[in-house]
C-alpha cells in the first residue's frame, strides 16, 4: 500500500518529461512505502511493485537466463515504512539482483557474482552470496568457521593470506570486501553448492568459455553476432584494431552462426573457422586476431590452449570399402598454405550465399 506522499510523487513521475523524470523517481525512491507479496512468480512480483508504486520497473534480459526457475521462480516479500529504495534493496538482494534508476524507472539487472556463474543459479548458490554479503570482514574471531565455507583453487593460496587482505579493506558489504580483496591477488570468486570458491581470473574465463551456449543468428553484422555471443559467455570478446576492417565486406557485414548447446570456445572455433581470424584467452577477455600477427599472452605463465592458436579448419574424409572403418582427419590452420586459405574462405563464402538463397526461396514459397 502507498503513503499519500508516495501516490502523489508517484503521479508526478508519471506526469513528466524525460529530463525530469529521473530526479522525480529517486525521490520516490526516498519515500515511506509499504509492500507485500507471498509465493509469487518474479514477474508478478515486479508487476504488482510497479503497480503499488507508480515507479516502473525494467528487467535486464539476462535475469530471468540466471534465476533458478526463471520466470517461475517465486519470492516472498513484505517491508513496511520504509523508503522504497531499502525496500527494493530487500526485494532483489535474495535473488543476486541490484538495480540502477534510469529516467524511465528502476532497472534490475544481476549483481556482478551471479554473472560470473556462466549459468542458472541455485537457491543454495544465492544462500552463498547472501551469506557473503553479510560476513564483516573487520571482525576478528571465528575464522575457522568462515574457513570451512571457502575452497582455495589457486595454486600456493591460503585462507590466511584472503583473510588479511580482506579484514586490510575493512567495513563494508561482505562480497565487495572480499571481491576487492581477491582483485588484488588477481583472483575472484563464485558460489558452488554450500561452498564459495576461490580461483584465478584466468581460469575464471576459461570456465566461463566452457558453458554451454545456445544462439541461433542468421545474416547478422559479425560485430552482432561477437556482441551476443560475449553478452551469454559474460566474456567480452575484443577484436583487435582494424581486424574486422580488413575482413570482406560480405563476411562482416552478413554473417550466421548456428550454435545449439554447444561450448562457448566451439561457436569461438566456428566464427575463427569461417572467418579466418584467430583467437587468445586474456586474463579477462578474448582478443581476435590475424594470425600472422605477433601475439603475446597477456599472461605469459598461462598459456593459451591449442585450439585457441591454431584451430581446426577442415575435415579431410578417407574414403572407405564397404565394412571397413571411415577415416576423417581434422586439418589446422596452420596446416594449411596462404593459397588453401584463401581457397577455403572462398569456398565457405560461396555456400554462405547458397544457403542464403535457399533460406530466401523457402521463406517466398511458404508465403504463397
Amino acid at each position: 500500500m502507498m503513503t499519500l506522499l508516495t501516490a502523489l510523487t508517484s503521479a508526478a513521475v508519471l506526469l513528466a518529461g524525460a529530463d525530469e523524470r529521473a530526479p522525480l523517481i529517486a525521490q520516490a525512491l526516498d519515500q515511506p512505502t509499504r509492500f507485500f507479496i507471498e509465493d509469487a512468480p518474479v514477474i508478478e512480483a515486479f508487476e504488482a511493485l510497479a503497480g503499488e508504486t507508480g515507479v516502473a520497473t525494467d528487467i535486464a534480459a539476462e535475469v530471468l537466463e540466471l534465476l533458478p526457475y526463471g520466470s517461475d521462480t517465486r519470492i516472498s516479500v513484505e517491508f513496511e515504512d520504509i523508503p522504497l529504495r531499502e525496500g527494493m534493496t530487500r526485494f532483489l538482494e535474495p535473488l543476486g539482483l541490484t538495480f540502477e534508476v534510469t529516467d524511465r524507472g528502476v532497472r534490475m539487472f544481476p549483481q556482478p557474482v551471479l554473472r560470473r556463474l556462466g549459468r542458472r543459479a541455485t537457491w543454495e548458490d544465492l544462500d552463498q552470496i547472501a551469506f557473503v554479503r553479510s560476513i564483516d570482514w573487520s571482525a576478528s574471531g571465528g575464522t575457522e568457521d568462515l574457513a570451512g565455507r571457502f575452497q582455495m583453487h589457486v595454486e600456493d593460496a591460503s585462507w590466511p593470506q584472503l583473510h588479511a587482505a580482506a579484514a586490510r579493506i575493512g567495513v563494508g558489504p561482505g562480497d565487495e570486501v572480499l571481491t576487492l580483496a581477491c582483485k588484488s591477488f588477481g583472483w575472484t570468486w563464485v558460489p558452488a553448492g554450500e561452498r564459495v570458491v576461490i580461483l584465478s581470473r584466468m581460469d575464471q574465463t576459461r570456465r566461463l568459455l566452457e558453458s554451454a551456449v545456445s544462439l541461433r543468428m542468421t545474416h547478422r553484422p559479425l560485430v552482432d553476432v561477437l556482441q551476443q555471443l560475449s553478452r551469454r559467455a559474460n566474456v567480452p570478446i575484443r577484436p583487435e584494431p582494424g581486424v574486422l576492417a580488413s575482413l570482406p565486406m560480405q563476411t562482416r557485414g552478413n554473417f550466421s552462426l548456428l550454435a545449439e548447446g554447444i561450448t562457448v570456445i566451439e561457436a569461438l572455433g566456428q566464427i575463427t573457422a569461417a572467418t579466418g581470424l584467430g583467437y587468445r584467452v586474456d586474463e579477462d577477455a578474448v582478443v581476435l586476431y590475424h594470425p600472422g600477427a605477433l601475439v603475446q599472452p597477456a599472461v605469459p605463465s598461462a598459456q593459451p590452449p591449442r585450439s585457441a592458436r591454431d584451430p581446426y579448419v577442415a575435415k579431410l574424409t578417407l574414403p572407405a570399402e564397404p565394412g571397413e572403418i571411415q577415416v576423417d582427419i581434422l586439418i589446422r590452420q596452420s596446416e594449411l598454405s596462404p593459397e588453401a586459405l584463401e581457397s577455403r574462405r572462398q569456398l565457405v563464402q560461396q555456400a554462405d550465399e547458397i544457403l542464403r538463397l535457399n533460406l530466401k526461396t523457402n521463406t517466398e514459397d511458404s508465403n504463397k
